[in-house]
């Protein structure tokens, strides 16, 4: 038994998912900056995105911390300078 593909007329499922992978970026991490003074981390994206990270208490900010020592490489991660 022989079966042939359609490769003219792609179903309704084929078509979503190559538009979702059309639409999705190859965005990544390139550093991460901690200012313990602030309890702030800035995140800084491939694509020039910017996030903060604001803990409100230090508990929060150990944790914060915590998580991105494990995560991160030490050529992604970088400290504030404290002056």
């Amino acid at each position: 038994m022989i079966f042939y593909v359609d490769t003219q007329h792609p179903s309704c499922y084929d078509s979503q998912v190559i538009n979702e992978r059309d639409q999705m970026s190859d965005e990544y991490l390139t550093r991460c900056v901690v200012d313990p003074i602030k309890r702030t981390v800035y995140i800084y994206s491939s694509e020039g995105s910017e996030k903060e990270v604001v803990c409100d208490t230090t508990e929060e900010f150990m944790n914060v911390l915590k998580f991105v020592r494990a995560t991160l490489g030490e050529d992604t991660l970088a400290y504030a300078s404290p002056l």
